[in-house]
C-alpha cells in the first residue's frame, strides 16, 4: 500500500517511477494471498519514461544485513546518536577507478565490462568528480528532476534510503553525463523505518509531522489495514499543514529551532499502525 501511494505520487510530481499493481497469487490452486508487483528498473522502463535514454544503477553497500561488521548491526549494539551518515552507497567523488565505487557499479572487472557500461560509467564518475571541485551542478545533475524527487521524498519521510544511515534504495540514472535519482522500496515512508526508533529520534506522530524541511535527515489483518489507510492520510494531511506553516514562515524550518506552539499537533495519531 505504502509503495503504492509513493510511486503514484512521485509520478504526480513528474519524477519517472515504477508502475506497480495488485494481483491476489495463486499457485497450483493454493491462495498465496495479496502481492504488490513492481515494474522492473531496466530498458522497459526506460523505454516508457525516458525514451529509452540514459543508464539505470542500483547502489548498494555490502554492509547492510546482520553480519557483524554490518551497519545494521551497529545500530543495535552501538545505538549511536545521531546517525553515522556516508556508511551505504554514497555518492561521492573518491577516485577515478571503477574499483572505488563497488556501491555503484558493483565488483565486476572492467575486463567483464562491455564498453557502453565502461562509456557511462566513466560519466557517472566524471559527474561525481565536477560536483566534488565546485563546478557547475547544472552541468552534472538534472537539477530539476532532482528538486522534483527531494520535494516528494522529504514529504514522504522514507528513512530506509538515500537520507537514512544507509544512503540506498534509489536508482542512479546517468544521460549524457547528467544525474538524476528516481525512487525504490517506501515500505517505510512516515518515519516508520524501525532504525529511527533504535536512535531514540522522533517517534510520536507529532514529532514526525513536524520534522523540519531543511533538516531532512534524520501480515495484517483487514482491520488493521483499515487503520493503517485512516492513519496514513491523516497524517498526509498533517504533514501537509506543516510544511505550509513552514513555507509559510509560521513554522520554523529548522526542526531545532521550532517552537511547541507553532507545531502541527498529531500527537492523536498512532504511527504504530503503520508498521
Amino acid at each position: 500500500m505504502k509503495n503504492f501511494i509513493s510511486f503514484d505520487m512521485f509520478r504526480e510530481a513528474g519524477v519517472p517511477s515504477p508502475l506497480a499493481s495488485y494481483v491476489w497469487l495463486t499457485v497450483n490452486g493454493e491462495e498465496l494471498g495479496l502481492y504488490l508487483v513492481l515494474e522492473h528498473m531496466g530498458p522497459d522502463f526506460l523505454g516508457r519514461t525516458m525514451g529509452g535514454e540514459g543508464w539505470l544503477y542500483k547502489p548498494e553497500s555490502d554492509r547492510l544485513g546482520f553480519d557483524e561488521r554490518s551497519i545494521m548491526e551497529e545500530l543495535l549494539q552501538q545505538k549511536r546518536q545521531p546517525f553515522d551518515y556516508g556508511e551505504g552507497a554514497e555518492l561521492s567523488y573518491r577516485g577515478d577507478a571503477l574499483a572505488d565505487y563497488p556501491e555503484i557499479f558493483g565488483t565486476k572487472p572492467e575486463s567483464k565490462r562491455s564498453q557502453e557500461d565502461l562509456s557511462h560509467d566513466a560519466l557517472v564518475i566524471r559527474a561525481l568528480k565536477g560536483l566534488s571541485e565546485g563546478e557547475d551542478p547544472a552541468r552534472y545533475l538534472d537539477t530539476d528532476e532532482l528538486l522534483r524527487y527531494f520535494a516528494v521524498h522529504n514529504f514522504l519521510m522514507n528513512y530506509d534510503s538515500y537520507t537514512g544511515p544507509m544512503l540506498h534504495n534509489y536508482y542512479l540514472y546517468e544521460n549524457g553525463g547528467r544525474l538524476a535519482m528516481f525512487p525504490w522500496d517506501y515500505n517505510d515512508l512516515c518515519g516508520t523505518f524501525w532504525a529511527l526508533v533504535i536512535q531514540g529520534e522522533p517517534g510520536d506522530a507529532t514529532g514526525l509531522a513536524n520534522l523540519g524541511i531543511d533538516t531532512p535527515l534524520l501480515g495484517v489483518t483487514p482491520e488493521q489495514h483499515a487503520d493503517a489507510c485512516c492513519v496514513l492520510k491523516d497524517f498526509f494531511l498533517v504533514r501537509a499543514e506543516s510544511i505550509r506553516r513552514q513555507l509559510d514562515g509560521m513554522l520554523s524550518a529548522s526542526t531545532a529551532e521550532q517552537r511547541p506552539e507553532d507545531r502541527v499537533d498529531s500527537s492523536h495519531l498512532s504511527i504504530e499502525a503503520l508498521r
